[in-house]
Formats: C-alpha cells, structure tokens, sequence
C-alpha cells in the first residue's frame, strides 16, 4: 500500500462504541464529562454535536502533526468543518457522499447498528449538511473505496486548492432530492 505524506486524526466521541471498534483506533470514546473539560481546556481544533452525541478534533494531534510537516485529514461534519476553516484558512474541505440519498440510507440500515429513529436522524442530518457544501472546496463521491481515496490523495496533493464545480453541485442536489423522499 502506498503511504502518503497525512495522516488521519482520531475523534473523540461521547457514543457508545460499535461492534468491533476499539477506542485509541476507530474513535476516543468518552463521557460528556470529559468531552465538556477538553471542551473548557481549548482542547480540541473543532467541535459538535452530531445526532445527540459529541464529536470533536483533539487540537494537540493536529499541531503536533503540522509541526513535522504532516496534513491531517478529519473526518468531520459541517459544523466542524466551519470551524477548522476558521482557524486553519489554508484547509481544504472535501466533501465526502454517496451518488445517491438512497445508497446512502442503504448503507446505514445495512451497518445495523443504529435503529430506525436514528437512521432517519442522520438522514435528515444529511440534507442539512447538503445545504452547506457550497463552503467546501471539492466533492468526493465514494463509490469504490480505493477509487474515493486516490481522489482524496490527488485533491490534497493539488497545488492550487480545487474549488467545487456545478457538476460536483449537482451531486449533492441529487442526494439531497432523494434524502427529501424519506
């Protein structure tokens, strides 16, 4: 496998763990507790509340990471996104989605980890963050995972920043037509 010159940070998460994840490697799981205690520390580069549960971004990784000279990939949501931007301007934002709002529903029912109150959650979620995109840089559609992560690697490996294009916009008013349909 081909290594890159990132790295992706490890969110924490006020969840519960999933079935075979393990905290330190898929997310940092927490208690509200000491989410709100990093939270009043300035502990974390980005924060948000994401379908009732806290997510957030441990600033000291990220530093750490830009000091050696590495790019930190987060995966986070809109609200998050917002605030990386603001204190780190040269970022890019990609937007990573399915090609439609029905993949999209598919692959969360079929996870099965989540029940239906939750999946309609998150989908209507979904539509809301469709209604942000026009604050990122470039839309991913992940279709094929190696496929999705050799677009990632070229639109950070770009010099100039790609700048989101009419068809990349019509991705998302697609999904978003089909996540309206739920």
């Amino acid at each position: 496998m081909q290594k890159y010159p990132y790295v992706e940070s490890i969110s924490w998460t006020t969840r519960q763990p999933r079935e075979g994840e393990k905290d330190g490697i898929d997310y940092f799981f927490h208690t509200q507790e000491e989410f709100d205690k990093l939270i009043d520390e300035n502990g974390f580069a980005e924060y948000a509340r994401y379908v009732g549960k806290s997510y957030g971004s441990p600033k000291k990784f990220i530093e750490e990471q830009i000091n050696k000279g590495i790019s930190v990939i987060l995966e986070i949501e809109l609200q998050g996104a917002m605030q990386v931007l603001e204190t780190y301007p040269e970022a890019r934002l990609l937007f990573v989605t399915t090609s439609s709002g029905y993949r999209l529903k598919e692959q969360l029912e079929g996870r099965g980890t989540e029940d239906s109150k939750q999946v309609r959650g998150r989908l209507t979620r979904a539509i809301e963050e469709a209604d942000g995109v026009k604050n990122y840089h470039a839309i991913v559609v992940n279709e094929v995972v190696e496929d999705s992560a050799e677009k990632v690697h070229e639109l950070i490996e770009q010099e100039n920043c790609p700048v989101l294009t009419e068809e990349d916009l019509q991705v998302i008013y697609k999904v978003k037509e089909d996540l309206k349909k739920f």
